[in-house]
């Protein structure tokens, strides 16, 4: 009986790896077709740009306290920096579309926790290993399914109860079958698509299931919060996690495996594996502190207040906190050059301009904030700044004025360009610094050194993607 079962097991298992197989092979020859050229490595550095696709994750790609941190992340703007790229971070919704957005060449690299799978190996290019880990059973501490034998391998005890184990999206499938023995006759799988092995793990804890798999690395983690839950090794070899790129895109491949060959042998390298990794170091500590302070999905203990002004003043949410942390790293009582105050930084002139005295709330501070964005939303929309500008326009005139925006728009005019596009008036912001463009046109403001505007431009916008990226 136990035999037969296994025998229907290992066919479910075939028939799900041939589904998998089939499906991507269709993907490869949808890209055969669409002739799909995908950016080799020279391409990247010449537009500047390294497309990365991502899924959020509570260790590799996630918001602390309203900064933008993850293990991954760290580890791709270190590359960055060092090839002199910037990042345009690309989430698919499962790791699959992660899949296909790189054989679509809608990405040019996947930064995955990706063991080398031979299913996959025709299709992608696996980069050298940037960590690695071991893969573990996790279960509630007093009501345990699998636990070492005197012989040192892993048993399931026996139960009365059929045991549900949950797999979560981001496991290695290959690693259920390191559980080979009987035990899988009296295992019922239950598969999720949940992306927060926080989440999981509570399914644990609230008997909506009894065992999942995970990697070591997270459940160090959680434990370091909740002690009712305990693992045991599956494997005690430990995988090898890579990141993907395009099949035979030599360039891109040879670049970052010499990059991240000689990144783990630094001292930044050791520092992010501690910082997120280990559960004694003091900074690791800091994030899982910060993580249980908020719920998931939470930019700051104050997104109620930032939701409820946005929908107001019908501008995005995201971005009034992304101005926020900007300007105050979401600290009220900040006061800050000129007599700007609070969470938003408003100055006393803009203050006077709207209308607002100093709060004394945080809730009034956030909603000034709003009620001048949205403001600013109106003007740029009136001047025909259309979707893909307006972020750009809104958060320099937060920065810079009404009026100075207004004077660079005019520069951006007279020299036949489209005032309406951002990278035109970036560049007529600068010269407001230039007595001789100053003295063709009639401006209202002064001189003005714009670098300050652009780098907070930049800075704000990022931050907002991410904030789009990570939180609905």
């Amino acid at each position: 009986m136990k035999n037969k079962k296994w025998y229907l097991w290992l066919m479910v298992a075939i028939v799900v790896t041939l589904i998998i197989v089939a499906i991507v092979l269709v993907m490869r020859m949808d890209n055969k077709e669409k002739q799909v050229d995908f950016r080799n490595f020279q391409v990247i550095q010449q537009v500047q740009t390294l497309r990365i696709g991502i899924l959020p994750d509570e260790m590799d790609y996630f918001l602390d306290g309203g900064k933008v941190a993850g293990f991954q992340y760290e580890i791709l703007e270190n590359m960055a920096s060092y090839y002199g790229l910037k990042t345009n971070y690309i989430v698919n919704k499962t790791q699959w579309d992660n899949i296909y957005s790189l054989l679509n060449n809608e990405v040019d690299i996947l930064a995955v926790n990706m063991p080398y799978m031979l299913e996959l190996d025709v299709f992608v290019d696996y980069t050298e290993s940037h960590s690695s880990s071991q893969q573990v059973i996790v279960q509630r501490k007093n009501d345990l399914f699998f636990q070492y034998s005197n012989q040192g391998k892993l048993a399931y005890i026996a139960h009365d109860t059929i045991c549900r184990m949950l797999i979560p999206y981001k496991i290695d499938n290959t690693m259920i079958h390191l559980l080979k023995d009987s035990a899988f006759v009296n295992i019922a799988l239950l598969l999720t698509d949940e992306k927060n092995m926080n989440a999981v793990f509570e399914s644990i804890l609230q008997d909506s299931a009894d065992v999942t798999i995970c990697d070591s690395r997270y459940f160090a983690n959680q434990q370091t919060i909740d002690k009712r839950i305990d693992y045991h090794v599956v494997a005690k070899k430990e995988k090898q996690y890579h990141w993907l790129v395009y099949p035979s895109n030599h360039t891109l491949l040879d670049s970052v495996n010499v990059w991240l060959k000689n990144f783990k042998q630094t001292k930044t390298y050791n520092m992010l594996v501690a910082k997120y990794y280990n559960p004694n170091s003091q900074s690791h500590k800091k994030i899982i502190n910060n993580r249980s302070l908020l719920k998931n999905n939470y930019i700051s203990s104050y997104d109620a207040h930032f939701k409820k002004y946005a929908q107001k003043y019908e501008i995005d949410w995201r971005l009034l906190a992304a101005v926020a942390y900007q300007e105050s790293r979401f600290k009220p009582s900040l006061v800050g050059q000129k007599g700007a105050f609070g969470i938003m930084q408003l100055t006393s002139q803009t203050s006077q301009h709207f209308g607002i005295t100093e709060m004394e709330t945080i809730s009034q501070q956030i909603e000034s904030g709003a009620k001048v964005l949205a403001n600013f939303q109106e003007k740029m929309q009136k001047k025909g700044v259309d979707e893909d500008n307006l972020v750009y326009f809104v958060v320099a005139t937060y920065n810079a004025g009404l009026a100075r925006m207004e004077d660079a728009m005019k520069i951006a005019e007279f020299q036949k360009k489209d005032a309406t596009q951002w990278e035109n008036v970036k560049e007529a912001l600068l010269d407001l610094n230039n007595n001789e463009i100053r003295n063709l046109t009639y401006l209202k403001t002064g001189k003005y050194n714009a670098k300050h505007t652009i780098k907070y431009v930049d800075e704000v916008y990022i931050r907002y993607v991410h904030y789009c990226n990570l939180v609905e």
